[in-house]
């Protein structure tokens, strides 16, 4: 897709195209490089997130795509990364785990539930080819915000990190529709004695086992009991990492082409640019939370409109995930991402890291908010206090240059 100019200025002026109705109204206006047309797709066969990852799958598949933070026992931070290849195998996998024993059908609701990491963002992918609504949920929601979500929007699976996973089993008993909780990984490290719904956990421990008889996988899983009020019944409880295994017999082709000889044929279904992508709710700070209709064309309209409007991401990027995937910039700039080949690292959950993490990816694109920016700006200064008298001088000479 062609880029119309290399002057920022240009994106930033709005022109009237039709005048006001009446006096009570506006008229319309658009950005000055829209003036007579709408926004056109940088590819005409990328109309859905399910064609978006497909697309990278196939243009781009040995670039890095989700980085995850480690940090060894003396406190040096490395990532790790998997391909576009690699991520698009994993999430066909787990969608199709996902659709055999969850019972989804297209368009029903799956929620997401924690701090931004390469699994919260794989999840919302395998949403996308398997044309599920992803319904994220802040992880600083409350109890009562996260389970007016969970029952606004029919939510019948949640997809959960260990930290929030308390939380989750909280609220489940008065959620009739949530059916599944599924956690991000083993929780057996980390789980405190003194917690017991962590502590439940430990039942599901074994490996995942496959049945020579059966030809079947057998999942360990645990179940939560509901209130009698909520219309009883259980949730069940399963890893990820089993679900993940569980979806290996069906393959990683959308088609369900390359499963293996004894596997069922399992084929995802297919969104349209019209359906919905995602439900995106506000902070419910003021009042219950609100959701956002957000469609799979709405998406990847934007995706050109920045690309055209000088965001102009490259290969060699490096984007550090800080906003919460629960804000649909964050969840925009990561399709971008995904479309341009751009390496995607997460921050290790933690504020006050954040300028660790972003030392060792040093990122070329970063979206926060003020206080995160004015964090960043006071440990520079910090540093810069703490150098000698010829370092300050080059650097407030650079800065007011």
């Amino acid at each position: 897709m062609e880029r119309e100019s290399d002057n920022p200025a240009e994106y930033i002026r709005n022109i009237l195209v039709t005048e006001p109705a009446n006096e009570n109204e506006t008229g319309i206006y658009r950005r000055i490089s829209s003036e007579t047309r709408f926004t056109d797709r940088m590819i005409p066969s990328v109309l859905t997130l399910r064609d978006l990852w497909h697309f990278a799958a196939t243009d781009h598949p040995d670039n890095n795509s989700y980085g995850t933070p480690h940090t060894d026992d003396q406190g040096k931070v490395t990532y790790s990364w998997e391909t576009y290849k690699e991520s698009f195998n994993r999430i066909v996998k787990i969608a199709k785990a996902s659709k055999v024993l969850f019972g989804l059908k297209k368009l029903d609701r799956v929620g997401v539930y924690g701090t931004n990491c390469a699994d919260l963002a794989r999840i919302l992918g395998v949403c996308n080819v398997g044309a599920w609504i992803s319904v994220s949920l802040y992880d600083a929601y409350g109890p009562k915000s996260a389970q007016f979500i969970v029952q606004d929007s029919e939510i019948q699976v949640v997809f959960c990190t260990p930290a929030n996973f308390d939380a989750i089993v909280g609220i489940q008993k008065e959620c009739s529709n949530l059916r599944f909780i599924v956690v991000f990984d083993k929780m057996t490290t980390i789980a405190s004695s003194r917690d017991a719904k962590s502590e439940l956990l430990k039942e599901a421990t074994s490996k995942t086992a496959f049945s020579s008889e059966t030809k079947e996988l057998l999942l360990p899983r645990i179940s939560v009991d509901k209130n009698e009020d909520s219309g009883g019944g259980k949730a069940d409880v399963y890893f990820l990492s089993d679900l993940e295994e569980f979806g290996i017999r069906f393959g990683s082709s959308l088609t369900g082409e390359d499963k293996l000889e004894w596997a069922e044929n399992v084929e995802l279904d297919v969104p349209n640019e019209d359906d919905l992508y995602s439900i995106i709710y506000t902070s419910g700070t003021t009042a219950q939370p609100k959701g956002a209709m957000i469609k799979h064309g709405t998406i990847t309209i934007q995706l050109a409109a920045a690309y055209r409007n000088y965001l102009d991401m490259q290969p060699t990027d490096m984007h550090l995930s800080y906003l919460p995937l629960a804000h649909v910039l964050e969840c925009t700039l990561q399709a971008l991402c995904i479309y341009r080949g751009t390496s995607i690292a997460f921050y290790r959950g933690n504020p006050r890291t954040l300028t660790t993490d972003a030392a060792v990816v040093k990122p070329t694109f970063f979206v926060g908010t003020p206080r995160v920016f004015e964090r960043v700006r006071q440990a520079i200064l910090s540093k810069v206090n703490d150098s000698p008298f010829y370092k300050k001088w080059i650097f407030n000479a650079a800065v007011s240059s």
